[in-house]
């Protein structure tokens, strides 16, 4: 991605497997990427038990290289914080 620039989204999908519906506390991204509404069924503050919802991650670099991060998903459920990890190269 270029260095001052946005990139498309990337969807990702969060799945409750639970019998019960799952309250989300947060999601929260780190550095340079962002969380946007993206995808055909976004992330509210609650996921009804044995569906998925969606939501867009989006990386903005500032300098140049590799630049990790992660999106922290906070919910009510057993191994809670749960992170998706992220990479970028930016030029």
């Amino acid at each position: 991605q270029s260095v001052g620039t946005t990139s498309a989204a990337q969807i990702v999908t969060l799945t409750n497997n639970q019998p019960v519906t799952l309250t989300i506390a947060s999601i929260v991204p780190s550095g340079q990427y962002s969380v946007v509404t993206a995808g055909a069924s976004p992330c509210g503050s609650t996921l009804p038990a044995k569906s998925s919802c969606t939501l867009g991650v989006v990386f903005s670099p500032s300098v140049t290289g590799t630049i990790n991060g992660v999106v922290t998903v906070t919910h009510d459920a057993n191994f809670s914080p749960q992170e998706v990890k992220l990479i970028g190269t930016a030029q």
